[in-house]
């Protein structure tokens, strides 16, 4: 793993120095399989890092009406963190390197330092493994707070890893019991100047930063090409290296057209644009003048993927914090498609707000996949039971939505025997589905359930109280649940 930080630590540097060729190879160098393994395999699973599942003296979990209201860390705390700990995992002493500062490298080199937000097997492994997190030393859930004394710097092994377990649970050290050890490394902080601004265009598509044939030169009256190499496209700009120190930028529109291209096997941008744009950034013109090339494929780079209806043009506007809420307020109403369309797009533009509650609603939907009308049905549910009781919305769900037959025999049967095992249910059924059934009491009525959700741990948590330990899961109902069911005669 440390070989692979020193591969990222000579990537940036010979980016730096302008040697693109030797950068892309030791970014590459960087993504290594044995890396990769040894990471996910740690976090695939968590529960096989417990040591000790119940370890006496151990902090125990503390109801959520009285856990620290923030659970996110605020940026003051953050920062106060960063510059207490610096850029090393205060649990192994691993260097770790900003999620920004890996977008940086990302698009730079989009195929040395590949990302995917929904893949983990198509992350780059040395960034993945060095991801720079802020840890609950104590876990939020056991009362623990979001302060400098509780929070510090960790990799996302160590973060992940730990998960929701405590340090007596996994027989790790307390790493506030170690004073911080200085190091001069920078979480490679001397790559952020060569990332480009955030922009309001849409984000960049597969199609724009695939090296192609030369773009077509079909010079206008006012227009000419030039060819930058080193340079890409990134979210509607194209980036050019450091020119006299200074890097430049070109935006994308309907005086500029870009494609990447690779001559003589030199990777960078053919632009397209007026000379004068050229010399008012104060390059030479006439040493990036390209020659007429031949017409093969020509295409503006940067066509935008397909959009919400209501979303059209909000990645074209100003982020403020205004623009930003009423976007997710809108967010009940959108079907789930479209969710994970705008949750790549927010994670781009770096909106981390609106990502994280892209996040928060898809998790709260679980496998229910809507569209936009169902989404907006359950949405008219949740207005309905606005201000009842849990027992009133249970009584409203489950008489707009019936029990289906199998969902009655499981609720009877847990009813009959509270407390009663996985196994037995499964007996009962006659099929290993019961933990989809009792899922979906919760999910097929989401509308009527989603405004007291997050006060639960699970979401069948509302009906249900599941009990896990060494031996097999064990189900009871809810106060709630068993009175309203008892009114409506299920048993």
């Amino acid at each position: 793993m440390h070989a692979a930080i020193h591969a990222l630590v000579d990537a940036a540097d010979a980016h730096i120095e302008g040697d693109f060729d030797t950068a892309a190879a030791k970014f590459k160098d960087a993504n290594c399989s044995v890396t990769w393994k040894w990471l996910n395999d740690a976090w695939s699973d968590v529960r096989k890092n417990v040591v000790f599942w119940k370890p006496e003296g151990d902090s125990q979990l503390v109801p959520k009406s009285e856990r620290d209201p923030d659970r996110s860390i605020k940026a003051a705390i953050k920062r106060a963190v960063l510059e207490r700990d610096g850029y090393t995992c205060r649990y192994c002493g691993l260097p770790v390197i900003p999620a920004d500062i890996r977008r940086v490298a990302h698009g730079l080199y989009p195929s040395a330092v590949p990302w995917s937000s929904r893949n983990p097997a198509e992350q780059h492994a040395a960034f993945q493994a060095s991801w720079l997190q802020y840890d609950h030393v104590e876990p939020h859930s056991h009362g623990g707070m979001s302060s400098l004394e509780n929070v510090v710097i960790s990799c996302a092994l160590c973060n992940f890893g730990k998960d929701r377990f405590t340090l007596r649970q996994l027989d790790i050290e307390d790493p506030r019991l170690r004073e911080p050890v200085p190091s001069d490394f920078d979480g490679l902080e001397r790559l952020r100047r060569f990332g480009l601004p955030k922009t309001r265009t849409s984000p960049r598509s597969k199609e724009s930063t695939r090296v192609n044939e030369p773009l077509a030169c079909e010079l206008g009256p006012t227009s000419e090409s030039f060819f930058f190499p080193g340079s890409y496209i990134s979210a509607g700009y194209v980036n050019v290296p450091p020119v006299a120190g200074k890097a430049r930028w070109f935006k994308i529109g309907s005086s500029v057209e870009a494609e990447m291209v690779e001559r003589d096997g030199v990777h960078g941008c053919i632009v397209r644009c007026p000379r004068k744009m050229i010399d008012r950034r104060g390059i030479d013109a006439d040493a990036y003048l390209a020659p007429l090339l031949p017409t093969r494929g020509h295409r503006k780079a940067m066509q935008p993927g397909p959009d919400p209806e209501w979303s059209k043009g909000f990645f074209m506007t100003p982020f403020s914090h205004e623009h930003i809420e009423k976007a997710i307020a809108r967010l009940p109403a959108t079907g789930s498609k479209q969710l994970k369309i705008l949750l790549q797009r927010a994670e781009d533009h770096g909106i981390d707000r609106l990502a994280d509650t892209i996040k928060a609603e898809l998790e709260l939907r679980g496998p229910t996949d809507l569209d936009d009308k169902a989404a907006q049905r359950h949405l008219e549910w949740s207005e309905k039971v606005a201000g009842l009781g849990l027992d009133e919305a249970i009584l409203a769900a489950f008489q707009h939505f019936p029990l289906r037959a199998e969902e009655r025999l499981l609720v009877r049967a847990i009813a009959k025997t509270p407390g009663i095992g996985y196994p037995e249910l499964v007996k009962i059924r006659g099929k290993g589905d019961v933990g989809l059934i009792l899922g979906h009491l919760i999910y097929e009525r989401l509308g009527f359930f989603r405004g007291y959700l997050p006060n639960e741990r699970r979401m069948s948590g509302l009906l249900l109280h599941r009990t896990e330990g060494n031996g097999p899961v064990t189900y009871r109902l809810t106060s709630e649940a068993d009175r309203t069911f008892k009114t409506m005669g299920v048993f």
